[in-house]
């Protein structure tokens, strides 16, 4: 979007291949609708483009009219062979990556991770009620993206405020959605990201019926930095209550040998620590009774079978926390 307004123009052909996602010739708004559609689930993958396009290196990269031509052709007849191919020289452009920040790595996020409050009120079956996610501090935001749980069991989705119709999309009880501008948006503390209006079927809480789907879509926002690129915060959930307990994101995260989670209690109660690989199924848990005041709970690398990405479960009294946690390979 930058690019097309002319507000963050491409430096490299590079990344004009990248964004051309429909295979158009050229960059337009339709691309972004393509872009969108591929984050919000509606792909699985780009229609039009293959997922990596491998180009002939260019010798001036900068030159908008450079020729592009595509690599070599290559033939693996056995799989189960050695198919190490020496001698080929090329540059791997992942299309839709505009900004050229794809990893491999897990790359830690560039800034203090940041969890969006909810209130976690008690619902009655039957009740309808519209629930704020707070941004907790006054920021400038370039975008956010976040993917949402909602337990059919428990409840349904009526409406979502705060972004447009097309940046979100919900289906098979989880909630995409997206947001982004190129003018940027001043927000306030405790101003509300967006609202969503559930409908309870069962009498729960809040926390019970929406959680973080990490393993859907990176929750994460990003705010304008000075050098042009956008800095990106970890999202995760809190679910603020009366009882007063506040529960702090892990740090670091990712990691490679340990991890802590700080909690303040308000008063004497249970801090009950859940770890779920990808599957739901639960691979750790610490249960504790602690005092009021502030406590550290600690998470070793080895608790945790192999590195990888996991999702993590706090609750202190009647606060929740929950969001993404990875494990790095250690060094």
């Amino acid at each position: 979007t930058k690019h097309i307004l002319n507000v963050e123009p491409f430096q490299t052909m590079y990344q004009w291949l990248a964004a051309d996602v429909n295979a158009s010739g050229s960059v337009t708004s339709f691309d972004i609708v393509e872009t969108r559609k591929l984050i919000l689930g509606i792909y699985d993958t780009f229609p039009k483009v293959p997922s990596w396009r491998f180009v002939q290196p260019l010798d001036t990269p900068g030159n908008f009219m450079s020729t592009v031509r595509d690599t070599y052709y290559v033939s693996v007849t056995q799989l189960l062979a050695d198919t190490a191919i020496t001698d080929l020289d090329f540059v791997g452009v992942k299309m839709g990556d505009a900004n050229l920040s794809a990893s491999f790595t897990g790359d830690p996020d560039d800034r203090a991770p940041v969890s969006l409050q909810c209130e976690d009120v008690l619902m009655e079956a039957g009740e309808e009620r519209t629930l704020a996610l707070r941004w907790p501090y006054d920021a400038t935001l370039s975008g956010w993206q976040i993917a949402l749980g909602i337990d059919g069991d428990l409840a349904e989705l009526i409406s979502v405020e705060g972004v447009p119709d097309d940046q979100y999309y919900f289906r098979d009880g989880v909630l995409r959605l997206l947001w982004y501008d190129p003018a940027d948006r001043v927000l306030s503390g405790d101003e509300a990201l967006l609202r969503i209006t559930l409908r309870a079927k069962q009498t729960a809480r809040v926390s019970q019926l929406l959680s973080l789907e990490p393993g859907v879509l990176r929750a994460e926002a990003y705010e304008p930095a000075a050098d042009g690129r956008a800095g990106r915060h970890a999202l995760s959930l809190r679910f603020d209550t009366p009882a007063g307990a506040e529960i702090f994101p892990p740090r670091p995260n990712p990691f490679s040998e340990q991890t802590i989670f700080e909690v303040e209690m308000g008063q004497a109660g249970t801090v009950q620590l859940d770890v779920f690989d990808l599957d739901g199924k639960r691979v750790y848990r610490q249960i504790e009774e602690r005092e009021p005041g502030r406590h550290v709970l600690r998470l070793g690398a080895d608790h945790l079978a192999a590195a990888g990405v996991y999702i993590y479960r706090l609750q202190a009294g009647d606060a929740v926390l929950s969001g993404r946690l990875i494990r790095q390979p250690g060094f």
